[in-house]
This record gives structure tokens, sequence and C-alpha cells, in this order.
């Protein structure tokens, strides 16, 4: 029987995240398979942080459409990143996180973010970009 909870990776970390400058509106250009809020071939994927408190609070508004362009789905939840080193703790439903839970490895805060997330089950990434149609040599420079 193998091994049943997730083995984390251990990125190197940000030392100069911030949160203020990292809030507003990305969108996901791709992703890891098998995510848990939006189905694989979802479109339109996107994620507003927004309502920013002094202590580094904040709201997530995450929403996408299906493959066929209907109804948008949305789940709103809550975020904080404590420090500068990128690891935010985000919260939907009533299960806080216990460890940081989204870690933004790398961003310029005006085109391009990506952002890892390990928990006891699976792992995800994702890239995401400020504007929703991005200019494709953006990718040449990640």
């Amino acid at each position: 029987m193998g091994n049943l909870l997730n083995t984390c990776d251990s990125p190197p970390l940000m030392t100069d995240f911030n949160v203020e400058a990292y809030a507003g509106t990305w969108y996901n250009q791709w992703h890891k398979t098998g995510q848990t809020f939006a189905p694989d071939d979802a479109t339109c994927t996107q994620a507003i942080y927004s309502d920013l408190q002094d202590d580094g609070s904040f709201t997530v508004g995450n929403s996408y459409q299906d493959k066929d362009f209907g109804e948008r789905e949305y789940a709103t939840g809550w975020g904080s990143c404590p420090d500068e080193s990128g690891q935010c703790y985000v919260q939907f439903w009533y299960i806080p996180p216990f460890s940081p839970n989204y870690i933004v490895l790398a961003t310029d805060y005006e085109s391009f973010s990506i952002v890892y997330s390990c928990d006891w089950k699976s792992s995800s990434l994702w890239i995401l970009t400020r504007d929703q149609v991005p200019d494709p040599m953006l990718f040449t420079k990640l």
C-alpha cells in the first residue's frame, strides 16, 4: 500500500511580496488538471482579490464559465498574506487552512503570476495573467 498523503514540494519563496500590488483581477491561462473549483474544460476563469485590509487579509472571488460559455459559477472566500514571502492562506467553505495553501512563486504584479498550492490530498500550479487574452510574447519571458 502506497503513501496515502500527498507530498508537497518546497519551492523557493519570495522575499518582497506586496499583497497590495497583487490585489485586483487575475485570469487563469494554464493550470494543473483536476482542480477542485473548476472543471478542466472551464473557460474564462478569473480570481478577484479585493477589500484589502491593513493586516493583509482580503476577499477572494473566483468564477468561471463552462466550455459552452454558459452561466458563470462563483465561489467567494477569504485570504491573508501575512508577510513578504508570498505564502498566503486562502479559505473557501468552512475549513480554514492550517498552513499556507496559496504560494505566489513569481509575479511582476502587472502581467503574470505563478502560483503553487499543496495540501494533504493534492498539489496545484497556475499561471495567471492580468489580461484575459495576454500578449503571446509574455510567455517567452516566463
